[in-house]
């Protein structure tokens, strides 16, 4: 009864295009930041999961994705054209089955760290690495928590973003040391006489 059933892969497949479309066209913006080491906003589909068997119309399919915003870029500017996508996709699944539809469940929201109030801190930083080049990074950290509460906020800490998230992920002894002197320098310069 294929032609009588919504195909939930088939509608979500439709979404995941428009998502890649949409990743792609943000990579292009005139607004990026060039100090970034991802100097665009990312979004990107991560996971997908759904249908029962081959012949049968799968009717739940689920999948997440993530984005990354620049500072510069609310999270807004990058859901909205989704939710009307969705809202365009309801309206084609409805009118085959009235009980069909899409659902977006935000799972959490990490918000983009700006460096607006952290001037003093970055050249104390830069003082005590001895590193005045600014980096810019596109990982998520708390940092955009404190940065948003009023607190100047900088990411410096041990090992490279090459290491993270993959199976053997690891931090050099050598990075542990330098993180312990860099530590001590700035224990030694909060130091008063």
């Amino acid at each position: 009864m294929t032609a009588q059933g919504v195909n939930a892969i088939s509608y979500a497949s439709r979404l995941i295009g428009y998502v890649d479309g949409l990743a792609e066209e943000i990579s292009h913006r005139s607004d990026n930041d060039a100090l970034f080491d991802v100097p665009y906003s990312t979004l990107s589909v991560g996971t997908i999961r759904g249908g029962t068997a081959t012949n049968i119309v799968p009717n739940l399919c689920e999948f997440t994705f993530d984005y990354r915003n620049l500072p510069h870029m609310t999270q807004e500017d990058i859901l909205a054209p989704i939710q009307a996508k969705v809202a365009e996709l309801n309206a084609q699944m409805q009118a085959r089955a009235a009980d069909t539809g899409i659902e977006l469940m935000q799972e959490e929201s990490v918000p983009a760290m700006t460096d607006n109030d952290s001037a003093e801190l970055q050249s104390l930083i830069a003082a005590l690495t001895g590193d005045k080049e600014r980096h810019k990074v596109a990982y998520a950290t708390e940092g955009g928590q404190f940065t948003n509460a009023g607190i100047p906020t900088i990411i410096c800490g041990p090992g490279s973003i090459e290491q993270a998230h993959k199976a053997d992920e690891y931090v050099k002894l050598s990075e542990i040391e330098r993180c312990d002197g860099f530590l001590q320098k700035l224990l030694d310069s909060c130091t008063i006489n």
